[in-house]
């Protein structure tokens, strides 16, 4: 695969970051976006619609960038805001580059748990079940998908996996 983009959805705590961060070592020329980084380096304190849209137009600029190289790009989205998934979709059918999205899911009590329990540089907020349950929505899978239920694979496995439907597509 040569350049294409990989686009990492799903609720906060489920381990986007994790599987992005292993797609990004088991592909050659491979660039991961970390949104969220982005989005603490525009501002620290919480969350807020203006630090989402510099984040989000800075990733997609990085991302169309990547994918002129070319490289792989690999963004992951909030399940909260599926508009960037679109978004994210019709730059990949502009420079006529294959995508593949991922969705993971977690029950929600798992996505709390993790979010409270894990460190999170730069953040000088505490994430709460609240910010959790706030974007806890979209989980449908759309046509195409690949799904992993991160209860049931951990990073290393679902990594494996979407590299083996990248090597190998269905007919």
């Amino acid at each position: 695969m040569t350049e294409s983009l990989i686009v990492v959805r799903g609720p906060i705590g489920v381990g986007k970051s994790s599987v992005s961060k292993g797609l990004q070592r088991g592909l050659p020329h491979a660039s991961f976006i970390e949104t969220d980084v982005l989005k603490h380096m525009a501002g620290p304190d919480g969350s807020s619609p203006w630090r989402r849209r510099i984040a989000h137009d800075t990733s997609a600029f990085m991302v169309q960038q990547l994918l002129k190289v070319p490289r792989t790009a690999i963004i992951e989205v909030h399940t909260k805001y599926p508009e960037e998934v679109d978004r994210y979709a019709a730059m990949a059918a502009d420079l006529s580059v294959p995508s593949v999205n991922v969705l993971l899911t977690a029950p929600l009590e798992v996505c709390r748990e993790r979010t409270v329990n894990r460190p999170m540089p730069g953040v000088v907020y505490e994430p709460d079940y609240s910010l959790v349950d706030a974007y806890y929505c979209n989980l449908e899978p759309q046509p195409g998908d690949l799904v992993y239920d991160t209860t049931n694979l951990g990073a290393t496995a679902i990594v494996a996996d979407i590299l083996n439907n990248i090597e190998q597509p269905s007919s």
